[in-house]
């Protein structure tokens, strides 16, 4: 009778057995018991039976062993021949599939509730909040929050808008419609089509061949303002038919310019602090209340007699 080895030389494959009465030995059962699944409380008594483990002998270990910063226990643990050590093969006793079809592919933690991640064809649907490195970016129902130094940003929606909770820096802002800012600060150039201010535009220079600002029109290098234009005590604004200034009250005497004339109104002085010459024939006439024509002073140049010849508060005519 010719024996056969029913174990294979190189480790690898299974047992060819053909005669379990006769030829079960010690060395068989030893072979399947390295291919079995042991149990051991601890790696120290596995190492006690195991000082030479084979290349993909399977263990249960139940004692807990730190890696990667945590503690991992109640798992299995194979022989590695590439790194000469027991490594954990992968369990995770938290994990649950929530979904397992054509449409995807679902996983979730058991006290999430069935939110997860969800493997679909086209695309990946996490429905569960977002923490990425310690908070650098948090995704959840609130909006999207970012922080990589130390301001932390939020960004939400309202019906029209992207809204930040900050300030926002930028080396380039383009915009193709309306820019609209409770507060802007720009270092740059800003080109847009429409800027509605609900604050205040300070500092740089504003650039613009047309434009309003509060009821002030810019165009054709000059502005328009229907209400006038204030300056602390003084005031400068149109009638419709000629321009007038007086004090910022709007009330007592005034100037008021139209085509031809030149108008002065109101109670109290004309006060000339230096020279006021009269040219082409032109005459100072005096014409009272009722329009009736009282008087005149007309001179007529005969030559300047000079400075020394002309006293303080007098009259002089030629």
């Amino acid at each position: 009778m010719t024996i056969v080895e029913p174990l294979p030389v190189s480790g690898y494959g299974k047992a060819n057995w053909t005669d379990y009465s006769n030829y079960w030995r010690e060395g068989d059962a030893e072979w399947l018991m390295e291919r079995a699944i042991l149990r051991y409380q601890t790696p120290a008594a596995r190492t006690a039976d195991w000082p030479t483990p084979k290349f993909g002998q399977i263990t249960y270990n139940e004692q807990s062993v730190a890696l990667g910063g945590g503690l991992y226990a109640d798992r299995p643990e194979m022989w590695s021949k590439q790194h000469n050590a027991w490594v954990p093969l992968l369990m995770i006793a938290n994990i649950m599939g929530t979904k397992d079809d054509a449409a995807g592919v679902g996983l979730a933690h058991k006290l999430a509730g069935g939110k997860g991640v969800v493997f679909e064809p086209a695309r990946t649907v996490l429905d569960n909040p977002i923490y990425v490195m310690g908070g650098v970016l948090t995704v959840d129902a609130t909006g999207l929050t970012i922080k990589t130094g130390a301001k932390t940003v939020k960004l939400t929606t309202d019906a029209t808008s992207l809204v930040s909770d900050s300030p926002i820096s930028a080396t380039a802002l383009s915009t193709g419609g309306a820019l609209t800012a409770v507060s802007a600060t720009l270092s740059g150039s800003l080109t847009v089509a429409n800027i509605t201010l609900s604050g205040t535009l300070g500092g740089g220079v504003l650039n613009g061949t047309s434009g309003t600002i509060g009821g002030v029109a810019h165009a054709s290098n000059k502005a328009t303002a229907s209400a006038g234009f204030d300056s602390q005590s003084g005031s400068f604004y149109g009638d419709g038919s000629s321009a007038i200034m007086r004090h910022s009250a709007r009330t007592g005497s005034y100037v008021q310019v139209a085509q031809g004339n030149i108008n002065f109104h109101g109670g109290g002085y004309t006060d000339v602090y230096n020279q006021m010459r009269i040219f082409g024939g032109q005459s100072i006439q005096y014409i009272r209340s009722d329009g009736v024509h009282t008087g005149y002073f007309a001179p007529t140049f005969w030559g300047d007699p000079g400075v020394g010849n002309v006293p303080e508060g007098s009259i002089m005519m030629q």
